[in-house]
């Protein structure tokens, strides 16, 4: 379909092919579009679609997996080694007026829900996936490293569950915010060592579920420390 885009989130990932020009071995080496949270309208539809119409309006699951390799086959796409993703070279992004994309991944939008709710859809399968993975049962202490956007979105689906959330975040404004949104407590880790923090709180047990959403160095070591005896840690 083609897509009259009319909202762009900017992820991390943008952040750096902006900034570095590349992440990992992906370079961007000419002219590049960036953007793949997105949503829009409905312009036109290709032959055979069903079920969708012009207007309508969607959010969009921009990975397109191949669909026939072992990993797909397997139940894994999100892990298929030849997937197309928008603004990971050399594909072109969504930071644009207009874009086609493969009809069965996009979602039509109820009215209660915003263009820019859309676009918060593609981080919020992140955080599906990684609570999916730590399996929070009811009363677990749980600890989310990083109160950036993905961590905003853990620690609202983690309290649904949880006894108490523990978050830790250097950037007051996002304290502040997990603090508004139900965070049991919040650590600025520049002030104190969020490791001994977080002991303190649970009185020396350390949490059943870490979830670490900061992607820095020091937070991936904080969170095995962070984490009890037979306790799980999720590198979102």
């Amino acid at each position: 379909m083609l897509i009259h885009v009319r909202a762009v989130g900017v992820c991390g990932s943008d952040v750096h092919y902006y900034l570095d020009g590349h992440i990992g071995t992906f370079e961007v080496a000419f002219p590049f579009t960036l953007g793949h949270e997105f949503a829009g309208e409905i312009a036109a539809l290709g032959p055979g679609v069903e079920g969708l119409a012009v207007g309508m309006r969607v959010a969009v699951d921009p990975a397109i997996p191949c669909g026939h390799c072992e990993t797909c086959l397997d139940g894994h796409p999100n892990c298929c080694p030849s997937v197309r993703f928008p603004g990971s070279p050399p594909h072109e992004g969504a930071l644009s007026e207009f874009y086609v994309h493969p009809a069965h991944l996009c979602v039509p939008l109820p009215d209660t829900l915003s263009f820019d709710d859309g676009v918060m859809l593609e981080p919020l399968g992140v955080v599906v996936h990684a609570l999916t993975l730590a399996k929070i049962r009811p009363g677990d202490l749980v600890a989310v490293l990083g109160a950036g956007p993905i961590g905003m979105l853990t620690l609202q689906l983690a309290s649904r569950t949880a006894g108490a959330v523990y978050v830790s975040e250097p950037v007051a404004e996002r304290r502040a915010m997990a603090a508004a949104l139900g965070a049991t407590a919040v650590c600025d880790p520049a002030a104190e060592d969020p490791v001994a923090w977080l002991l303190r709180q649970t009185h020396g047990r350390g949490a059943d579920i870490v979830i670490e959403a900061a992607w820095g160095e020091e937070a991936v070591g904080q969170a095995v420390y962070m984490a009890r005896p037979a306790g799980k840690v999720i590198l979102v």
